[in-house]
């Protein structure tokens, strides 16, 4: 497979993982999730994202490590559901949330360094084709990412203190609004890169 065909189908392929996780996130916000069967779907854009980054791997090393990042993020949430499911009946109610959390913070931040590594790759490809405004779109993209990364795992931390309801309230919907900012930025992105490197 040539250099051009991998980028175009392996962008295609991470581009409708993204796409289909920004409706999800929406219809989650407006409490419509349900009607789109969002684990099956969620497991769908998993299958799409490794499909992307598999596709990708050879055309720079930045994939490759964010190939390996997701297939981290699949085993922690597989493993991690299984442990909770198991150790749910065999532990305290007081620690079974704290281990929940802890995986949750740890899918938080390998997706965010999913992101960080394709976006590294792809702005690389760009800068190549001297699209170096695009490039500064997916660098913007990936930040946005770490600092929602951080917002999320400090709303998991005060979700096991005793935090007022309207705090917990705005910070969870704070996260929730800078994720599907994020979310967009990425999927226009990689909708764009995917068009501009494309071209022969």
């Amino acid at each position: 497979m040539t250099k051009n065909r991998a980028l175009n189908q392996g962008l295609q392929l991470l581009l409708a993982a993204e796409g289909l996780q920004l409706l999800l996130g929406l219809a989650n916000l407006v409490g419509l999730s349900q009607l789109f069967f969002s684990g099956f779907l969620s497991l769908g854009c998993m299958a799409m994202t490794l499909a992307g980054l598999y596709t990708l791997r050879s055309v720079d090393g930045s994939y490759q490590l964010a190939f390996h990042f997701s297939i981290a993020n699949v085993v922690v949430v597989f493993a991690g559901s299984i442990a909770a499911s198991i150790l749910g009946v065999m532990i305290t109610l007081e620690i079974l949330p704290v281990l929940v959390l802890l995986l949750s913070c740890i899918a938080q931040i390998l997706v965010c360094l999913v992101v960080r590594f394709c976006c590294r790759a792809t702005c690389g490809q760009l800068m190549e084709r001297r699209a170096d405004g695009l490039a500064a779109q997916g660098e913007q993209a990936a930040l946005l990412y770490i600092i929602v990364t951080a917002v999320a795992v400090f709303s998991y931390v005060l979700s096991l203190l005793p935090t007022p309801a309207g705090v917990m309230r705005f910070v969870t919907i704070l996260a929730n609004v800078l994720l599907l900012t994020a979310m967009g930025m990425y999927v226009k992105f990689l909708f764009l890169s995917m068009k501009t490197l494309a071209v022969e």
